[in-house]
């Protein structure tokens, strides 16, 4: 028996009350990339990398939430200064610091670790090089970070005062190190494998054994917006977390192609 005309005009109205209130109750929550691979990638006109697959994840867990803006390059300080100021409600990726609590907020829930290492030239007889190394200003041994990081910051903190902080991304930093402008590289395990295994850097570049420093990284928010958003994220992410999803898409990026590069 063919349902009637009324019905079917009752069932159609319900669809779309219900579909037409799901959309309205989306949060959209805005945010920007920043250049740093594999972190943020454009490739072909389009925006991937392990924050996108991040994003992404949320969204497919929680359709009443929507990032817009993840395919616009910011600097890392424009980006702090957007969520101190509520111009970006949320950004993926960064580490937590005393001076980034006092202008913004973090999930408590971390996205994925980082162990920071350094990288030489392949022909650099230099090995084994300990954090007590670093310290002091030696002429000698300039360390290259990327400007904007927090890893300035944490090893002025910690009495590294010979470093070199120009560079706007781990690649030209790299590009730098082989040109003899640096004596290391000092970046995460992340940008290093990136970097690395898809830039011909290998055959250039190795990595020295031991980890100099371990970081959790995460999503931050703006303090401007709702709680009832700041609360929906965090149950979002600690399910993501408790079902091995951050650890799968981290290990995506994690996995080191062609030769060895830690000789």
């Amino acid at each position: 028996m063919m349902p009637s005309v009324t019905l079917l005009k009752r069932l159609f109205c319900t669809i779309f009350l219900i579909t037409g209130f799901t959309a309205a109750q989306a949060v959209e929550l805005r945010t920007a990339a920043e250049d740093s691979a594999p972190k943020y990638l454009m490739r072909n006109g389009e925006m991937r990398g392990l924050c996108i697959d991040f994003l992404k994840a949320i969204e497919a867990a929680a359709p009443d939430i929507k990032f817009t803006g993840y395919d616009r390059f910011y600097p890392k300080l424009r980006i702090e200064a957007s969520l101190a100021k509520g111009e970006l409600d949320i950004f993926c990726g960064i580490g937590r610091t005393q001076k980034r609590e006092l202008l913004f907020s973090f999930l408590d829930t971390p996205l994925y670790w980082t162990e920071t290492r350094l990288a030489a030239r392949v022909d650099d007889p230099v090995d084994n090089v300990t954090f007590d190394g670093l310290k002091g200003h030696n002429k000698n041994m300039i360390v290259l970070v990327v400007h904007g990081t927090d890893h300035a910051d944490y090893l002025l903190h910690n009495g590294v005062t010979n470093i070199d902080a120009g560079a706007h991304n781990m690649y030209n930093n790299l590009n730098k190190l082989i040109a003899g402008r640096g004596r290391l590289a000092y970046l995460t395990d992340l940008s290093l494998v990136h970097e690395l295994s898809n830039n011909n850097f290998h055959s250039k570049l190795r990595i020295l054994p031991g980890v100099i420093h371990i970081q959790a990284e995460y999503l931050a928010i703006s303090n401007t917006i709702a709680k009832s958003t700041k609360d929906r994220l965090h149950e979002v992410l600690a399910s993501l977390h408790s079902r091995g999803d951050l650890k799968r898409l981290h290990m995506r990026y994690t996995q080191i192609e062609g030769p060895a590069l830690c000789r």
